[in-house]
């Protein structure tokens, strides 16, 4: 036991870990909360569907509706931050979440199960926030980049589970199970060390601390603002209509969300390479290759309906997509490490959120007019315009160097 915690105290070092307690229970609630937001989000959209509890014209609007909340999650997130600690914000949410998911039994028939979408996506994306913040104060040093790869792979193991208990648990002992993991996750996140509520500084202390105005954020990095976007208006939708693209070749609803979870886990292999990049050659570029490999293997995909072919073409697309999602992280991390690291992440996210609203509303459409090839056409679209932005960022800031 001694020699195990030295091995582990020295990769802590040697990753410049200093918060060691905080860093695993962070990466477990982490874990564990990904696997209930896949499996709960995934089953609800799929139940929703097949129950007609809202009219066909209507499903794109209200699968839309856990990024609607998701967003203003985002929005209020800054707000409530500064009014209560970290730790308590993520106790009260777990406590929420639990009250909703018992609430489906009774709700999920009726048209209130709207609504629970709605507040399930605010309630998950403020868990993500708070987690993803921590991770910006753990994660530091030279191996940052791959760190936030480590947490995004673990993200990815996670949600491809979640996934796929869709196909061996029935709905109801699935939830109870993510009940169970709810429960587990609000006393882990008891151990972490409470952070304080930062009082009013002086006028000198604020002047030496330089925190940034939103105006200046914004204004800073403005194509990296618009790259999240419209990455996340491209991407986001994907785990929500994948499924319905899998019942479009003829998969049952089980089948589908394996369909899903084996794109989920078979990507994952590319994450650390994204982090590895990141380290090595900089965010930008690393996630400039991600696109240009997203854009490769969608081009083979509408060439195909073989099963077997989109099944692998899909899972280098979803690896890409989250490691899109975890440099994206990780480079706001490396733009605003100290006291703007709230403010920047909450940018990051509210681009990606507003972009969430418009992703499963669009790719919903493209797939009612067009089918299964409306899906890949949307996402090829997308990811042509991300990388034309990746170029001008990129021209730009090597035109400005040389100035």
């Amino acid at each position: 036991m001694k020699l195990l915690t030295q091995i582990f105290n020295k990769n802590f070092d040697h990753y410049g870990i200093s918060q060691k307690r905080d860093f695993l229970c962070v990466l477990v609630v982490f874990g564990l909360f990904s696997s209930v937001f896949a499996f709960v989000s995934t089953f609800l959209n799929l139940k929703i569907q097949n129950l007609h509890v809202f009219p066909d014209s209507w499903m794109a609007f209200v699968l839309a509706l856990p990024y609607v909340g998701s967003f203003f999650g985002t929005l209020f997130f800054p707000y409530f931050s500064k009014k209560f600690s970290l730790k308590r914000m993520l106790l009260l949410t777990f406590l929420v979440l639990d009250l909703g998911y018992l609430s489906i039994f009774l709700l999920l028939k009726t048209s209130i199960s709207g609504f629970l979408l709605f507040l399930f996506g605010l309630l998950h994306r403020w868990v993500f926030l708070i987690l993803y913040v921590y991770q910006g104060k753990i994660f530091l040093g030279a191996y940052q980049a791959r760190l936030f790869s480590f947490a995004g792979l673990l993200y990815g193991v996670c949600v491809a589970f979640g996934s796929y208990e869709i196909s061996f648990l029935s709905f109801e002992k699935g939830l109870w199970f993510s009940i169970f993991l709810i429960v587990s996750c609000f006393f882990i996140s008891s151990k972490l060390k409470k952070d304080q509520i930062k009082k009013p500084k002086a006028s000198l202390e604020k002047s030496l601390e330089q925190e940034l105005s939103a105006q200046d954020i914004i204004k800073q990095n403005a194509l990296f603002f618009l790259i999240v976007f419209v990455g996340y208006v491209t991407f986001y939708g994907f785990s929500t209509y994948y499924p319905f693209f899998g019942e479009g070749l003829g998969l049952s609803e089980a089948e589908s969300g394996s369909f899903l979870a084996f794109a989920q886990f078979f990507g994952l292999f590319l994450i650390p390479v994204g982090g590895y990049l990141g380290d090595k050659f900089g965010h930008e570029k690393s996630v400039f290759f991600m696109i240009l490999l997203i854009l490769s293997v969608l081009g083979f995909a509408f060439l195909t309906e073989n099963i077997s072919l989109l099944s692998f073409f899909f899972a280098l697309a979803e690896g890409a997509m989250v490691s899109f999602y975890t440099m994206t992280i990780a480079w706001i991390a490396f733009l605003y490490p100290t006291s703007n690291l709230v403010k920047g992440i909450a940018f990051l996210n509210l681009a990606a959120q507003a972009g969430s609203i418009l992703s499963p509303l669009g790719m919903g459409i493209m797939m009612q007019l067009f089918g299964n090839k409306g899906f890949i056409a949307w996402l090829f679209i997308g990811t042509s315009t991300i990388l034309g932005l990746l170029v001008i960022r990129m021209i730009f800031h090597t035109t400005s160097s040389k100035s």
